[in-house]
């Protein structure tokens, strides 16, 4: 059974295109592919585990989350959700999901999560890359979860009137302040670079704040214009 139209409705932010080459773990994609033995293009729904070389072959593995009911989907996900809102911002800009950096270890998520929790759905599926068209990134609805609280700062989710496109402009600002594609940086660093850089936590909300005001801005020519001074 596929609950792939129930997903669309839980997806949120529209989409923005990415390359088949910069797929990580904890995105949700969408594409085409192209099966070496039907031939027929299938469209996906995939939340990606993983990449690896085998044979010389580089291969994608994830979840085909339309093959898992929502509600089993959820209460797996809540095993591997993060709280720690400078990590969720962290994964917000990646236009990840917000997992803990286990996924990002593919072996282990699998053994310890995949394995005993979700292949009663068979969900689980792997994509060679050169056969992936046209990926596109999506996002789930996260607050659905109903485990962020008042705790978790605004910026830290998505939130219905933000996009991905703009989600990923606002991510250039940032990384262009920082002097730091935040991308290379694991949690503890990201931290620590917040915490020199602004001094306080509220200062870094503050700027992202005037980030999102000036993504939001439809007049903007160019990321060259924010004044970033104040920083």
């Amino acid at each position: 059974m596929s609950y792939y139209a129930k997903y669309l409705q839980r997806l949120i932010g529209g989409n923005t295109s990415v390359a088949r080459t910069k797929v990580e773990p904890g995105h949700i994609i969408s594409f085409r592919y192209r099966s070496e033995t039907s031939r027929r293009k299938i469209n996906r729904l995939v939340l990606v585990l993983g990449k690896f070389n085998k044979g010389g072959n580089m291969l994608v593995h994830g979840l085909t989350v339309e093959h898992i009911p929502e509600s089993k989907l959820y209460a797996f996900l809540k095993r591997v959700i993060i709280k720690d809102t400078l990590s969720l911002i962290k994964r917000k800009y990646e236009l990840k999901g917000p997992f803990s950096q286990l996924i990002d270890r593919p072996r282990t998520f699998y053994s310890n999560y995949i394995k005993n929790n979700l292949l009663e759905f068979d969900c689980y599926r792997t994509y060679k890359m050169y056969e992936i068209k046209q990926p596109k990134l999506y996002m789930l609805d996260w607050k659905k979860l109903k485990i962020f609280d008042n705790t978790t700062h605004e910026a830290a989710v998505i939130g219905k009137t933000e996009s991905l496109n703009e989600i990923k402009q606002s991510k250039l600002l940032l990384n262009k302040i920082l002097k730091q594609d935040i991308t290379n940086l694991n949690n503890a660093r990201f931290r620590k670079l917040i915490m020199d850089r602004f001094g306080s936590l509220d200062a870094f909300y503050e700027m992202l704040t005037d980030i999102k005001n000036f993504v939001d801005n439809p007049g903007i020519e160019s990321e060259e214009d924010f004044d970033a001074s104040k920083t």
